[in-house]
């Protein structure tokens, strides 16, 4: 007999989470992951952020939110289990922003406080300062009322970005989720959200999902998916000279920089 879900209290003072080794669907993680995806601190302590590459990422995402679950296995989020908690509870202990954010036509201020319908103007203001989102939002006539159209129309790549990132501010989750938050973005406007997405990611457990090697410069722990399977799992500096999946990654980027910089030479140019 199936047990409900029992609402308990989420744990505040860990964003610790621990996978058993788990199947979901025809993807696949074989090895035993309690301890490879045992990705943060404590509140408080240090981040530990955690990078998988593409093919089963999007599952570990949806088993994080609770959009599926897994077939074998547990996911633990401050010793509890997930499937012991309400969607709703699950939900709302884990921050996201995705690639391509979720906006809909109303003001900016609406946008910023979808995570927390309660939060006052200052609230807000001060999430979207820290996500560096509050200079662009001043430029606007109205400000925070400033309407931003269906999907945020009316806003730049990076503008939208900075607003995802200022509503997950506000939301605080002890988990925080980013899903190729940066990748679509010129760099400039990265530069501009990363910023923001350091602020965001100080004092709470974060994975990262991305493909630019830049995004993931400065992590603790980073793990290689081959084919919806754990591939590689260490810090960037062990990564780096195991000459798998990363080291080759790292090795065409640096290929590339040096063409670049004869290329930028042979036009006099310093970069």
């Amino acid at each position: 007999m199936a047990h409900p879900p029992r609402l308990l209290r989420t744990p505040r003072n860990s964003g610790h989470c621990s996978p058993d080794p788990f199947r979901c669907g025809e993807e696949r993680c074989r090895h035993r992951l309690s301890p490879q995806l045992s990705v943060g601190a404590g509140l408080g302590g240090p981040t530990r952020r955690r990078t998988p590459q593409p093919r089963g990422t999007t599952t570990l995402v949806s088993l994080l939110l609770g959009l599926y679950r897994p077939q074998h296995g547990r996911i633990l989020v401050g010793g509890v289990d997930l499937a012991d908690l309400p969607l709703a509870q699950v939900r709302h202990g884990v921050g996201v922003v995705f690639q391509d954010p979720s906006l809909f036509s109303g003001t900016i201020a609406e946008n910023i406080a979808y995570a927390r319908p309660d939060a006052g103007r200052e609230e807000v203001r001060a999430a979207a300062e820290r996500a560096n989102a509050h200079p662009f939002v001043a430029r606007f006539a109205d400000g925070y009322d400033a309407l931003i159209g269906e999907r945020g129309l009316k806003l730049s790549g990076g503008q939208k970005q900075r607003i995802a990132v200022a509503r997950a501010i506000l939301k605080n989750a002890p988990v925080l989720v980013l899903d190729e938050a940066t990748s679509s973005l010129d760099s400039k406007s990265e530069r501009q959200v990363q910023a923001g997405l350091e602020a965001l990611m100080r004092d709470r457990t974060t994975l990262i999902i991305a493909h630019r090697l830049s995004t993931i410069s400065a992590v603790d722990t980073i793990v290689t998916l081959r084919d919806g399977r754990v591939d590689e799992i260490g810090s960037p500096q062990d990564l780096a000279e195991s000459g798998g999946i990363y080291a080759q990654l790292l090795a065409l980027q640096e290929s590339g920089t040096r063409r670049d910089r004869r290329r930028l030479a042979a036009y006099d140019i310093t970069g």
